[in-house]
């Protein structure tokens, strides 16, 4: 069995997200219907951060954060829920390894795909797991192994 555990929540993401939106739209609304920004506008950006903070904890518990390989099937874990996916069912399987020239490879990506979704799930560094993953994956699967560049954060 190979365990890949991701380390990188991606819900933290939601709330900052939610304010350009909530922006467009009362940008939106001013322009096209004539609504004032004081208070229609801050009503919609306030709504919509608000929002963000609730749907935060919800998106984050069916986040996937553990894929767990046998031979025969690949279970994806959230704190919510367990998906058990046949390894007939795979379709493709990436590794994506990412970083930047000073730190070098920080950043390991499992992107898991078959026939009815696909899941990702970024952790710290690990060279071995395509390796690992070829030798468990059914023979019709590929893993595929990438090295993106280091490129320098912009």
């Amino acid at each position: 069995m190979v365990r890949w555990e991701g380390s990188e929540p991606s819900g933290c993401l939601l709330v900052p997200g939610m304010l350009p939106i909530g922006i467009l739209l009362a940008t939106g609304l001013n322009a096209f219907f004539s609504v004032p920004w004081h208070p229609h506008g801050l009503i919609v950006i306030g709504a919509l951060l608000f929002a963000g903070i609730v749907l935060w904890p919800v998106s984050d518990r069916y986040e996937v954060t553990v894929a767990e390989f046998t031979r025969h099937e690949v279970r994806l874990v959230s704190r919510a829920a367990v998906r058990t996916v046949p390894a007939a069912d795979l379709t493709e399987v990436t590794v994506t390894h990412s970083g930047d020239p000073e730190e070098g490879y920080w950043r390991t990506s499992l992107r898991v795909a078959w026939r009815e979704g696909k899941k990702t799930i970024d952790g710290p560094h690990d060279a071995t797991l395509a390796t690992s993953l070829s030798r468990l994956v059914a023979p019709g699967v590929e893993v595929r192994h990438v090295w993106e560049k280091p490129e320098s954060p912009s």
